[in-house]
C-alpha cells in the first residue's frame, strides 16, 4: 500500500475515532491562546482556559500579549511564529523515507522524534530542513522526563530550542512519563503514580519547557502495564488539570488508550467519551504487539500495521487477572519512588514497591530499558555487529549498557566509550581488531553528526605567495575524522563489514588508516597512510603546512606529499577561513533578505519610471501622451488610455511590492508590463528586461517573504 493511501486511511481513522469515542473534535473557531493570562491586567485568577470577565491579556509567546474576548482562550495550538495548525493526517518519518517524503503532496504531515535531530548538523538535519520547506512537521520527544523529580536537562532544552527555532514546527509534544534519575537516562517511558505532588512538579516542568522553547507543547497519555494503587487522581482528570494549569495541549494516543484498556481492564469507549477533546492538538494511531514473555499484555511496539478493529476488540475485553488491588502504598515523594523503581528494574528487592514485583508489566519496562540501549549500540556500531554476529554483539552491548548507561536521550550518539569497553571485554580478547573497528564506527558517527562547513577555497590557496605558503595553517572541517592503527588492517576489516560486502580473498595484516569526510549528505571513506595520518594530526593541532609536512615525512619518509595533498583537497577535507566567513554570510542573508531586496529594487525601477510621466501628484505630462502616441504606439488600445493605465500601474504596483501586500499580484502585473515593453516597444533591450523578469519571477514563485504585510495578514 503506498504512503499517500496510508495517510488517507489514517485521516479516516482519526475522523472515525473522534466521532465514535470522543464526542466532537470540531466546533466553533475559538481564539487559540498560549500561556497564562496576567492577573494584574484583568479579572483572570487562574491559567488560560478559564472564563474571565471583560477581556483577557494573554501571553502568546514570551511577553507578546494580545487582547482576546472573555471565555475564548482555550490554551491549545501554536503561538505566533511557529506555524498555524491545520487539519490533516501524517506519518512518522524514518530516514529511509526522506526522498519519498520530500516528493510527497504538501498536505501530508510528518512527525519525528526530536532526539534523532539534536545534532549540530549533518544529513538528517539537512533532510528534515528540506522536508520542512514543503510540509508541516511535528516534533515528538521521548527524553524530557517531565515527570521526574528534577527540572528538564538544561543542555537538552538548549538543543531542542535550537531545533524548534530552525524548523518552526507546527507542534511539539512529549510524554507523561519519566526517564532520568540521578544523572542517568533510562531509555523508556517509565510509569509514575498520579499524585498531587507529581502534578505540581509536572506543571512546573512543562512551564519551564514552554518558556525555554518559546512555544506550547502537548502532553501524551501513556500506555499502562502496571496496576498502581499509589494513584490519587483518575487519568483523565489528571491530564485535564495539568493542561489547565500549565497551558499545554494534549496529544491523544488512541493506541495507548486501547492497549491500556486491555492491560488494566477498563472500557476504552467510556474513557474516551470523558476525555477533554477541546485540548487535543494531535491524535496518534500505531501498531502493537503481544508480549513475548507469555503474558496477555499488549505492547506499544509500533512494529505492526494499524488494525483498529483488532485493537478495539481486544480493548473491550476485561482482563480480571491483571487486577492487583494491593494495599501497600509507598511515600509519594518522587525521588524515593524513582529510586525504588530503578532498583526494581535492576533486580533489587524493594519492599515499598513489592506489589509491582509479581505483575508481568514490570518486565516490559525492565526489558525495554536495556533493549533500547542495545538496539542503539547495534545501530551505531554495525561493522562490529557484522564481525561478531548479532547474538555475541547484543550480549556484549548488554554488558556495556549495564556498566555505562546513557546520560541523555540522544541515543544516536550513544557508545562513546564502547571501543574501550570492547578492548577489555574478556570474550573479545581473541579479536584484537574489534575495538579498532568500533573506533571507526564511532568516528563515522562523529562525521555524520558534525555541523556543516565549506570546503577549502583552492583558488585562494593557489594565489597565496609561495614564500608564505609554508607558514599557512590548514584548518580542517568539522566533518573530517581520521584514524591510524600501526599493526592491524582496520580499514579493510571495517570497510567491507560497514558496506556489507564479502570479505576479500587476501587481507594483508599490516597497519592501516582511514580518512572519513562528509560531502553533500554522504560520508566517504578512503584508506590513509601513516604519514597522511601524521599530517592531519599536526594540522588538527594548529601546525603550519611546513610543520605538518615535516611530521608526515618523519612518520613516513616515502610519502609523496604532492599527490597526498591533492587527494586531501579533492576529498573536501580542508576548510578555509575565507569559505567559513562566506558560508556564515550566506546563511545569515537567507531568503527573506533576498526577497526584500528584490521587491525594493524592482519597485524602484518602475516607480521612478512612473514619476517621469507625471507632474505634481498624478497629473500626466503632455510629453507622456506624445510618447505613447508616437514611440510606444501599442496595438489594440488607444494611446491616451494606455498612458493612464501604465502610469497608474507604475505607481501602484511598486508601492504594493515595497509594502509586501498582494505581492504576487503586483509582481505579475509588472511582469506583464515587462513583456509588453519587450515585445512591442524595445525588443533590443532584452538583457535589461531579462533581469527585471528574473526578479519578478522570484517574487511570484516565493512570495514576499517574512518581512511583508502578506505574512502579517496571512495572505501568503
Amino acid at each position: 500500500m503506498n504512503r499517500i493511501a496510508m495517510s488517507a486511511i489514517a485521516l479516516s481513522l482519526v475522523s472515525f475515532s473522534a466521532a465514535s469515542f470522543a464526542a466532537e473534535l470540531t466546533g466553533p473557531n475559538l481564539e487559540r491562546c498560549f500561556g497564562i493570562a496576567k492577573a494584574a491586567d484583568n479579572d483572570c485568577k487562574a491559567g488560560a482556559g478559564t472564563t474571565c470577565a471583560g477581556t483577557s491579556k494573554v501571553d502568546y509567546q514570551k511577553n507578546a500579549y494580545k487582547m482576546v474576548p472573555a471565555g475564548t482562550c482555550t490554551a491549545i495550538q501554536t503561538p505566533n511564529g511557529h506555524g498555524s495548525l491545520t487539519e490533516g493526517a501524517g506519518l512518522g518519518l524514518k530516514p529511509e523515507h526522506y526522498a519519498d517524503a520530500w516528493a510527497s503532496p504538501s498536505t501530508l504531515w510528518f512527525e519525528v522524534h526530536s532526539e534523532n535531530y539534536l545534532m549540530a548538523g549533518g544529513p538528517r538535519r539537512e533532510w528534515l530542513a528540506a522536508i520542512r520547506q514543503q510540509h508541516q512537521i511535528s516534533l515528538h520527544g521521548v527524553s524530557l522526563s517531565l515527570a521526574s523529580d528534577a527540572p528538564p536537562d538544561a543542555q537538552l532544552l538548549s538543543q531542542l530550542r535550537a531545533l524548534v527555532t530552525d524548523l518552526k514546527p507546527a507542534l511539539v509534544s512529549e510524554h507523561l512519563a519519566w526517564s532520568r534519575w540521578n544523572g542517568i537516562y533510562y531509555p523508556d517511558l517509565l510509569p509514575v503514580p498520579r499524585t498531587t505532588r507529581l502534578m505540581h512538579r509536572l506543571v512546573d516542568n512543562i512551564t519551564r519547557t514552554q518558556d525555554a522553547l518559546g512555544c506550547q507543547i502537548s502532553l501524551e497519555n501513556p500506555t499502562h502495564y502496571l496496576q498502581m494503587p499509589e494513584h490519587e487522581w483518575e487519568e483523565i482528570e489528571f491530564l485535564d488539570e495539568v493542561s489547565r494549569r500549565s497551558g499545554c495541549g494534549l496529544l491523544l494516543d488512541l493506541n495507548n488508550v486501547w492497549l491500556s484498556a486491555h492491560n488494566l481492564g477498563f472500557e476504552a469507549t467510556t474513557w474516551l467519551s470523558r476525555f477533554p477533546v477541546e485540548r487535543v492538538t494531535e491524535i496518534h494511531l500505531a501498531g502493537f504487539s503481544v508480549d513475548e514473555g507469555g503474558s496477555s499484555l499488549l505492547i506499544d511496539s509500533h512494529d505492526q500495521s494499524i488494525s483498529e478493529e483488532r485493537v478495539a476488540g481486544r480493548a473491550a475485553a476485561r482482563s480480571a487477572h491483571h487486577r492487583h488491588n494491593g494495599s501497600r502504598r509507598m511515600s509519594t515523594q518522587l525521588s524515593r519512588y524513582h529510586e525504588a523503581f530503578i532498583g526494581l528494574l535492576y533486580g533489587e528487592a524493594r519492599p515499598e514497591l513489592s506489589h509491582l514485583q509479581p505483575q508481568p508489566g514490570l518486565a516490559v519496562y525492565r526489558n525495554g530499558v536495556i533493549k533500547a540501549c542495545v538496539d542503539a549500540l547495534e545501530a551505531n556500531f554495525p561493522s562490529v555487529s557484522r564481525l561478531t554476529g548479532s547474538d555475541f554483539f547484543r550480549e556484549m552491548a548488554r554488558g556495556y549498557a549495564l556498566e555505562r548507561p546513557p546520560h541523555g536521550g540522544e541515543l544516536v550518539r550513544y557508545g562513546d566509550a564502547f571501543p574501550t569497553f570492547i578492548s577489555a571485554y574478556p570474550p573479545a580478547r581473541e579479536l584484537p581488531y574489534l575495538s579498532a573497528v568500533a573506533e571507526l564506527d564511532k568516528l563515522w558517527l562523529d562525521v555524520f553528526c558534525a555541523p556543516a562547513s565549506a570546503p577549502l577555497d583552492v583558488h585562494a590557496l593557489a594565489n597565496t605567495a609561495a614564500d608564505s605558503l609554508g607558514t599557512t595553517s590548514l584548518r580542517l572541517r568539522d566533518s573530517v575524522r581520521w584514524y591510524w592503527h600501526p599493526t592491524l588492517p582496520v580499514f579493510t576489516l571495517w570497510a567491507f563489514n560497514r558496506e556489507q560486502k564479502a570479505a576479500p580473498e587476501t587481507i594483508h595484516w599490516q597497519g592501516e588508516g582511514a580518512l572519513l569526510v562528509r560531502r553533500q549528505r554522504h560520508i566517504f571513506a578512503d584508506p590513509l597512510s601513516q604519514g597522511g595520518s601524521a599530517f592531519l594530526t599536526a594540522c588538527g593541532q594548529g601546525a603550519t603546512l611546513d610543520q605538518a609536512s615535516e611530521q608526515a615525512l618523519v612518520a613516513e619518509p616515502t610519502l609523496a606529499l604532492g599527490p597526498f595533498f591533492s587527494h586531501l583537497l579533492s576529498s573536501g577535507g580542508g576548510c578555509s577561513l575565507w569559505n567559513r566567513l562566506w558560508g556564515r554570510i550566506q546563511r545569515g542573508i537567507g531568503d527573506n533578505v533576498l526577497l526584500l531586496v528584490a521587491r525594493v529594487g524592482i519597485a524602484a525601477v518602475f516607480f521612478l519610471s512612473g514619476r517621469t510621466k507625471v507632474t505634481g501628484f498624478m497629473t500626466l505630462k503632455p510629453s507622456t501622451y506624445e510618447l505613447f502616441r508616437t514611440e510606444y504606439a501599442l496595438p489594440l488600445i488607444p494611446y491616451d488610455i494606455a498612458a493612464h493605465l501604465a502610469t497608474l500601474a507604475e505607481h501602484t504596483f511598486p508601492v504594493l511590492l515595497v509594502l509586501g501586500l498582494l505581492s504576487r499580484f503586483a509582481a505579475a502585473g509588472l511582469l506583464f508590463m515587462t513583456l509588453v515593453i519587450e515585445i512591442f516597444v524595445y525588443p533590443d533591450a532584452w538583457p535589461t528586461h531579462l533581469i527585471w523578469g528574473g526578479l519578478l519571477l522570484l517574487i511570484i514563485a516565493r512570495g514576499a517573504g517574512r518581512w511583508s504585510l502578506d505574512r502579517v495578514l496571512k495572505l501568503a
